[in-house]
Order: structure tokens, then C-alpha cells, then sequence
């Protein structure tokens, strides 16, 4: 499969192919991204581009409905 080539902008999710994760990008060098959780932040960490590549939709969902999931385990059920 031909990948286009993806030139991620601050904030961007990418997906880390290393650690096979999506990530969000918090800085841009000229040959390396910095990466953090998209959900909670966390530690970050470097990537070389080539070792980054555009998240797929169901990637990009993921980290998402993990995050909305438990929001809604701390909500009181009921009236």
C-alpha cells in the first residue's frame, strides 16, 4: 500500500509505528516529531518522521471513546 506522505502540524494526531500507538504531536523539528499521550498527556518522546505516519479513522477514534468511556464511569447513574 502506497502511503502519502503526511507533514503533521502542531496538535495533530499521528500514528507512532514504533510504538504502535496514535500520538499526539506537541513539537516539529526539521527530521523528528515530539510526541505525548493525545488523552492525559503524559511523558514525552521523539520520533523520527519516517517513523510517523497519518492515523487511520478508527485510530484516530480510539484514544477518544477510551477517554469519553471514563468520563462516564465517574458520572452518578441514576436521578
Amino acid at each position: 500500500m502506497s502511503e502519502q506522505w503526511f507533514e503533521p502540524q502542531e496538535h495533530d494526531l499521528a500514528y507512532d509505528t514504533v510504538r504502535q500507538c496514535v500520538a499526539e504531536v506537541v513539537e516539529i523539528g526539521l527530521t523528528y516529531v515530539t510526541l505525548r499521550k493525545p488523552q492525559g498527556g503524559g511523558k514525552e518522546w521523539e520520533r523520527s518522521k519516517s517513523q510517523i505516519r497519518r492515523p487511520t479513522v478508527s485510530e484516530k477514534l480510539s484514544p477518544r471513546v477510551a477517554a469519553l468511556n471514563g468520563e462516564s464511569a465517574n458520572r452518578p447513574v441514576g436521578p
